[in-house]
């Protein structure tokens, strides 16, 4: 429709959920026709021209590479990411795709703790067991890591024009703002949204009191990212006071099941050891009987 605003928003899977929100909202619709490019397929020096241009930037301080088109209005926000909830997360280097089911592995999410357990032939109860006693203090330090992360939100917010980190900073410990470590909530992707249509559309209070948390509740009952979960450690729980954690919640797995933290790292220890973690301990130090 001619008189239209164009508004492109620029960025990776969450930026294309913030799409689909912004085309749902009829306050926004009304005013712009949005579309969504994706960063994986076009460089930011090649973004189309647009009257509102919504970047999603890297999720670590520092300036992105090119300079997009000249747009009217330009509302850079991060990339939404929690690293320190997992402090144990790290690459699983005995994931395997097993498609159709699980293109991507049954694990993409490793555990550092429990893979060196397995590297010293731990048994299965055994490792579990030290995983739910005390925090040890050979484990990662969480006051440096709950500090880092502050320090990289506040950066963050310094150099977008959106201040989500400080939103993160305030809530995560009274709402689940993130299911996995780059796996926002809708809770946190609402208020993202709230924030972009302010500065995106300012002195227009149709647009910036659009029911967002209405789009999300009509688009289903789970999370937009919220296929799968990844279990926090209680320690972390205690130590960040999260006061919505629940140590008997259950977790979904790829849409397919609710497990527990237990039932999950059983799961994954199993999964490890049948793509070969522990080779070289003896059949018993392995067994999980």
């Amino acid at each position: 429709m001619s008189g239209k605003l164009g508004l492109v928003v620029y960025g990776d899977a969450q930026a294309s959920v913030i799409a689909d929100v912004l085309n749902a909202l009829p306050a926004v619709t009304g005013r712009a026709t949005v579309a969504y490019v994706d960063a994986g397929a076009v460089k930011r020096d090649a973004v189309p021209r647009c009257d509102i241009l919504l970047e999603q930037t890297p999720g670590e301080p520092g300036t992105p590479d090119g300079t997009p088109a000249a747009a009217s209005v330009h509302v850079r926000f991060p990339e939404l990411k929690l690293g320190t909830l997992w402090p144990f997360n790290c690459v699983n280097p005995f994931n395997r795709p097993d498609p159709p089911g699980f293109p991507h592995g049954r694990f993409p999410h490793g555990d550092s703790f429990l893979l060196s357990c397995l590297a010293q032939g731990v048994p299965r109860a055994d490792a579990l067991r030290l995983y739910a006693g005390p925090w040890n203090p050979s484990w990662p330090d969480l006051d440096a890591l709950f500090t880092g992360e502050t320090e990289r939100l506040t950066a963050l917010d310094a150099q977008n024009d959106v201040p989500i980190g400080a939103t993160i900073l305030e809530q995560f410990r009274t709402r689940r703002l993130f299911l996995a470590p780059h796996s926002p909530s809708d809770v946190l992707l609402s208020q993202l949204i709230t924030q972009l249509l302010a500065r995106a559309f300012p002195g227009e209070p149709a647009i910036a009191q659009a029911d967002v948390p209405g789009v999300f509740s009509r688009l289903g009952s789970r999370d937009c990212f919220g296929g799968f979960a990844l279990p926090i450690h209680p320690g972390v729980a205690r130590y960040a006071r999260l006061t919505w954690y629940d140590p008997n919640a259950r977790y979904t797995y790829f849409d397919r099941e609710q497990l527990t933290a237990r039932t999950y790292y059983e799961r994954f220890i199993d999964d490890a050891l049948a793509n070969g973690a522990g080779a070289k301990a003896s059949p018993e130090r392995t067994s999980i009987g």
